[in-house]
């Protein structure tokens, strides 16, 4: 009976170390954050895929980095359903863009109401949520976000404006958040971060090249959306305080 119960234990403690870590993606309903689409660009022969809020009903926020220069033809937009909706207008500021849209969005745009972001008193558990190149289903993973105190000693910006996104839980976290990472031609994809059903960050600074992070330290950077409120407010013409 002793010899049982330990080879029970030994098995038991086996199958956690071989499922303690493991990067678990899963798909988001479409009914879950509606308001997230999907936007690629190419880009020096390079695919950028990111996603981009409803902030207003026709007005769709987006980041990533500032490049060549770009016209409302450079991006294709699909929601999660697969609708590829027309972009009528684009503008960017550094690395803050907005899409304007014809059709109305129908659902709640973004809330960018202050009381709605986190504090990061303390870790926060979070879910980064991305678009693959190949897919228009959106993706997430569940991930933690350090408190302030300690993202202020590992991230080389104003940690007042960014979120330090915890990816070292296993070596396995780029290739499986980044499964179409040898497609051709390559690309870049920039996710968010969301608590709850609260998006509070974007454009990750980490990237991954194969299974690697290319950052010099095991974390990924966001922007925290309370830091740049103001600034989307002010850069898309239209903004809805939900």
């Amino acid at each position: 009976m002793y010899i049982k119960a330990l080879f029970g234990l030994f098995v038991c403690c086996t199958l956690l170390s071989a499922t303690e870590g493991q990067v678990v993606i899963t798909d988001v309903a479409p009914t879950e954050f509606p308001h997230i689409v999907k936007i690629q660009f190419n880009e020096q022969l390079t695919v950028q895929t990111s996603t981009g809020i409803f902030v207003s009903a026709r007005y769709v926020f987006s980041s990533f980095p500032p490049g060549m220069p770009r016209t409302k033809d450079s991006f294709t937009v699909t929601d999660q359903l697969g609708t590829v909706l027309p972009v009528v207008k684009y503008e960017g500021s550094g690395i803050l863009h907005y899409l304007k849209f014809c059709e109305k969005f129908k659902g709640t745009p973004l809330n960018l109401s202050l009381s709605s972001f986190d504090s990061w008193a303390t870790n926060v558990s979070a879910q980064m949520m991305f678009f693959n190149t190949t897919s228009n289903t959106l993706k997430k993973v569940s991930v933690t976000l350090l408190d302030n105190s300690t993202c202020s000693t590992i991230t080389p910006f104003d940690f007042a404006d960014v979120i330090c996104m915890a990816s070292d839980v296993t070596t396995d976290f780029c290739k499986e958040t980044h499964k179409d990472s040898t497609s051709d031609p390559p690309y870049k994809m920039y996710s968010l971060v969301a608590i709850g059903s609260q998006i509070n960050g974007v454009l990750a600074s980490g990237q991954c090249t194969g299974g690697n992070l290319t950052s010099d330290r095991p974390y990924f950077f966001h922007l925290k959306l309370s830091s740049y409120r103001q600034d989307i407010i002010d850069l898309v013409p239209k903004v809805d305080i939900v």
